[in-house]
């Protein structure tokens, strides 16, 4: 039995509808596989492990040199999956952290600044 596709995703802090375009062919991310996932486990109020997964990303993310901004925090995180759970009205959902670069540079990145997509799918 196939679940009903979310309707929202979060980028970057802010809700967007999935039918949303957020990639240009030239996102470092697309292009060259510049970024780092997580996907963590959402069932009885609780998401499984999530003090491991955001130690983890937080590792990958010192490991790529991401310039990671002071806003961009577990609490922030942990805030925007709680508002895509309820937008999208899942109780149990697989939830997928994507962590990439943005736009610009053929060889070296124009900004080492972390861009942030949060989907859930129900499980």
């Amino acid at each position: 039995m196939q679940s009903k596709p979310a309707e929202y995703f979060i980028l970057n802090g802010k809700p967007e509808r999935t039918s949303s375009p957020v990639l240009t062919a030239s996102t470092r991310g697309l292009r060259y596989g510049d970024g780092l996932f997580e996907t963590i486990r959402y069932a009885n109020n609780q998401l499984h492990l999530i003090n491991e997964h955001l130690q983890r990303l937080w590792c990958g993310m010192e490991a790529l040199q991401f310039d990671i901004p002071g806003l961009f925090t577990p609490e922030s995180i942990l805030h925007d999956i709680q508002l895509l759970l309820k937008k999208n009205r899942h109780t149990r959902a697989r939830i997928r952290l994507t962590v990439f670069r943005g736009d610009g540079g053929l060889y070296d990145p124009v900004s080492h600044r972390p861009q942030l997509i949060i989907e859930s799918w129900e499980l």
